[in-house]
């Protein structure tokens, strides 16, 4: 067997841990990096004598790194030192409150019983939690990859007992009441870029795994520990390329081919694993790649962390009362999380992590003196219009008067050097989409399996490790992420050692991958509830699906109304074509056609889909809800219809349902997005409805207007619920199965229409999503709903449908 030619791109810890893992196994691999030197996150400065690592600075979960020594017989400690840090933390308030965060126990009770004798017990309780979310979250689950869904549905009945529904504060304040120790106890998501309001409450893990093993610090900073790790993968035979920017990934018939660089040309490879910004790799590496379509869109819309203002400084003096790692929080803290994650504000108080490694290595700065970074939150490039260019010197100079007069006084004028980084040096030096710090925000919609894949489902020897897959930031995740990623690259390299002489795929079997892909990725609700559909509907589903993806991309994916036009009339064309029986090229009309030819679908249904998005491309408005409706049956409706001839089912009466549960679909996408789609230009909301409240149709994303927008889509909401009950009432001409798996993404969609109802004005602030344990839920009302179809069932004759009967039309 000849050994596999891999590449690595970027140089921090997830592609470092992947590159010695992958080498250790036999591999020939190549690490590029675009950066002068390695490190990714962990990059160093050095200036004026003084060594200042980027980031990250808290280690934790030494095991893992010392796996990757031991994987060729060698020691981690023959490499590096890793020096405990004592206390972990030193969290400090405005109000003088201090609290050192350490991992003795009895001390952290003692200070705890000192601030709020009640909370005592209710610490220890929450100590007794983290530690089983640790052993389920951690042990079981951080280097397993998530590529199927059947893995989250196995998981899912601990993570709703251990309830991953509920955020960190959320489920910390069932225990603790005081809110200086529910901050205290609460601020580790934010090291992973996750709002503790709102991220998963899984990542509680966090507290017990420090406990555990405690917080270190490399002796001569991070960068020391990056140099280490290219010692051991270059000792191993591994090549280093810096300097060397990726440009494009090259994928030729669905598979990876080579690399080219700026600058260094083409390199050929096996496989590619990719530790560049998850949306970075596929918005820019795979442009113009079809099979990356869907992610790419998919990405376009998922929610990012925020990001980070990092002021590094060197002083010609100590400080006594510095601290290695210190919190420091200001006044606020919901509210300024509020103002970071979803108001998009550079607000004028802050909480900020202070960073003295000199206190643990004085090696870092010249003899005397302090090396300092310190590190404030502040929203990404896709919430804030702070101009970082210009406003980066003034915001240091603001940090900076803060720490002097609160917690290091006398510093300005010690400071001999400083610099800063801002979220557009991120976005700029990282190539982290919306400046974002951290990737993929970590809530629980985007973990998991709902994260990127380890494995890219499509594009073949395509892997991805760092914080953007699974399981996530911070050091211990992204070297947790390639122990995943390299385990199942070593198995497809095992299994894939076919002989040359194989057949290739055929059209149709590479046409219904990739719809497969499309599905998976741009609706994962329905990817799950397919799963119940035997196996040749499920296969019909995703072609379907596919093709009407790519139809509609095809309309939006460009804002130019005259190109729209062409390719919509191009559409056309193709599709009747289809049913004029010529044959097809291109692997969504392959798909089409054969779902015309298996299930006899009319032409109508397809046709009228397409006349739905020239309704957009002309950009019409709808004055009543009724023509809001007809439009709706154009683009949702007609799929109902399509699927039902797949499910088997062609009696008119039963159409008309389908097309009902498409439109009560429709409406409540329409309701979830409306500012998504006042931003494309589009305006769906009843314009009868709008006047009724007086709210110009140009004004709708006013934030004046919000209580009386919530109050007509709560009316959409209405009629869609009426489609709905329609929906649910053509079930019995169904299959038992086919009307679970319906009923399923029913009761699915209709709980998003619920949520946005409840949130009322504030539905547009964030994506409105329901979360896997109301998705459950969902499942067993669809269960019900079935079991409510059996009278009707029993007895009741299907007689087979004539020609004329196999047409129905909303008209």
């Amino acid at each position: 067997m000849r050994k596999r030619k891999v590449t690595v791109i970027g140089g921090g810890f997830g592609g470092l841990a992947a590159a010695i893992r992958l080498q250790s196994s036999g591999n020939e691999v190549t690490l590029l990096e675009k950066r002068d030197r390695l490190g990714g996150r962990a990059y160093v400065y050095e200036q004026d004598g003084f060594t200042f690592d980027a980031g990250p600075t808290v280690i934790t979960a030494p095991h893992c790194l010392e796996e990757l020594f031991s994987l060729s017989g060698r020691k981690l400690s023959d490499y590096i030192e890793l020096i405990p840090v004592k206390p972990l933390y030193d969290l400090r308030w405005e109000d003088g409150f201090r609290f050192n965060y350490t991992q003795d126990l009895d001390e952290t009770l003692e200070q705890i019983r000192r601030k709020s004798p009640s909370d005592v017990q209710g610490y220890q309780e929450f100590l007794k939690y983290t530690e089983e979310v640790f052993h389920e979250g951690y042990t079981k689950l951080a280097h397993v990859p998530f590529l199927h869904w059947s893995t989250m549905v196995r998981v899912s009945p601990q993570l709703l007992k251990l309830k991953a529904y509920r955020s960190v504060y959320s489920i910390l304040s069932t225990y603790l009441k005081d809110p200086q120790l529910r901050q205290a106890f609460s601020f580790h998501s934010l090291l992973v870029g996750g709002n503790p309001f709102e991220t998963s409450s899984i990542y509680t893990l966090i507290h017990f795994l420090e406990r555990k093993w405690g917080v270190f610090f490399p002796r001569g900073g991070t960068g020391a520990l990056v140099q280490a790790l290219a010692k051991l993968f270059t000792e191993l035979g591994g090549e280093i390329q810096t300097n060397a920017e990726v440009e494009r990934l090259v994928v030729e018939q669905g598979r990876i081919k080579a690399v080219e660089t700026r600058g260094s040309g083409s390199l050929s490879t096996d496989a590619v694993v990719s530790n560049a910004d998850v949306h970075h790799t596929y918005s820019k590496l795979l442009q113009g790649v079809p099979e990356a379509r869907t992610m790419q869109r998919y990405l376009d819309k998922a929610r990012y962390s925020m990001s980070l203002f990092v002021l590094y400084f060197g002083t010609n003096r100590r400080f006594d009362s510095a601290s290695h790692h210190s919190i420091l929080f200001g006044k606020r803290y919901k509210g300024l999380l509020k103002d970071i994650f979803k108001n998009g504000k550079v607000a004028d108080d802050f909480s900020l992590y202070l960073h003295a490694p000199t206190v643990t290595d004085a090696s870092l700065a010249p003899p005397g003196g302090e090396a300092f970074y310190v590190l404030a939150p502040v929203p990404h490039l896709g919430k804030s219009k702070m101009d970082w260019k210009e406003g980066g010197a003034a915001y240091a100079e603001k940090i900076l008067d803060y720490l002097e007069a609160r917690y290091l006084p006398g510093l300005k004028e010690s400071i001999v050097t400083q610099r800063h980084f801002t979220p557009l040096d991120f976005k700029s030096e990282l190539n982290a989409h919306l400046g974002s710090a951290f990737s993929l925000e970590p809530i629980l919609r985007q973990s998991a399996y709902f994260r990127v894949h380890n494995r890219d489902p499509h594009v073949e020897g395509l892997y991805f490790v760092g914080a953007g897959t699974h399981p996530g930031a911070g050091v211990p995740g992204v070297v947790n992420s390639a122990k995943a990623t390299a385990a199942l690259m070593d198995e497809d390299f095992r299994v894939t050692q076919v002989p040359v002489s194989a057949k290739p795929a055929s059209p149709m079997a590479a046409t219904l991958e990739q719809s497969r892909q499309s599905i998976r990725v741009g609706s994962r609700s329905f990817a799950l509830a397919s799963r119940l559909f035997s196996k040749e509907q499920r296969e019909a589903a995703s072609l379907l699906y596919s093709w009407c993806r790519y139809c509609d991309d095809q309309v939006d994916e460009t804002t130019n109304i005259r190109l729209q036009e062409t390719r919509l009339e191009r559409l056309r064309k193709n599709t009747q074509s289809v049913f004029e029986g010529h044959p097809q090229t291109d692997h969504q009309f392959i798909a089409l056609s054969d779902l015309v030819r298996r299930y006899q679908i009319p032409p109508l249904y397809p046709m009228e889909l397409l006349a739905g998005m020239e309704m957009d491309v002309r950009r019409d408005n709808y004055w009543t809800p009724e023509e809001l409706s007809l439009y709706c049956y154009r683009v949702a409706g007609t799929v109902g219809l399509m699927m039902s001839h797949v499910m088997g089912v062609t009696d008119p009466k039963a159409l008309k349902h389908a097309c009902d549960l498409g439109i009560a679909m429709q409406l409540t996408n329409i309701a979830r997005d409306v500012l998504d789609d006042f931003a494309k230009h589009r305006v769906y909301l009843p314009l009868a409805w709008l006047d009724s409240v007086a709210v110009p149709e140009r004004d709708v994303s006013q934030e004046r207007h919000r209580e009386a927008v919530a109050e007509v889509v709560s009316r959409l909401l209405d009629l869609a619920d009426k489609y709905y009950t329609s929906g649910r009432a053509g079930l019995k001409y169904l299959s038992p199965r086919c009307a679970f798996t319906v009923a399923a993404a029913g009761r699915i969609y209709q709980a998003i229409g619920t949520k946005v109802r409840r949130r009322g004005a504030s539905a547009w602030d964030t994506r409105t999503v329901v979360p896997l344990w109301k998705k459950l839920y969902c499942i067993a009302a669809a269960v019900v709903d079935v079991a409510k179809t059996l009278p009707a069932r029993w007895g009741r004759h299907r007689p087979k449908p004539s020609i004329p009967d196999l047409i129905w039309s909303h008209a």
